[in-house]
């Protein structure tokens, strides 16, 4: 594949991506093997763990592991 090529194909994902982000659309990956890494999250009162991304998926309420505060933003 040459320089110019990859180019179009590179500014053609970036035109998407950012066309979904900015108009509320639902970006799908599939295809080749990719990892979701965990994320880090804190609760109010500054407690930080990681969450499995798996577990995010499922829509349950997350609680904080160590006060229960329900009230937590990723970190």
């Amino acid at each position: 594949i040459s320089r110019p090529t990859f180019q179009r194909v590179l500014d053609s994902a970036r035109k998407k991506v950012a066309d979904a982000l900015l108009n509320g659309k639902a970006i799908r990956i599939f295809g080749g093997d990719y990892e979701m890494t965990d994320l880090r999250w804190r609760c109010e009162v500054g407690h930080e763990w990681d969450v499995a991304s798996e577990a995010l998926s499922q829509e349950a309420t997350i609680l904080c592991p160590t006060c229960g505060l329900p009230g937590i933003s990723p970190y």
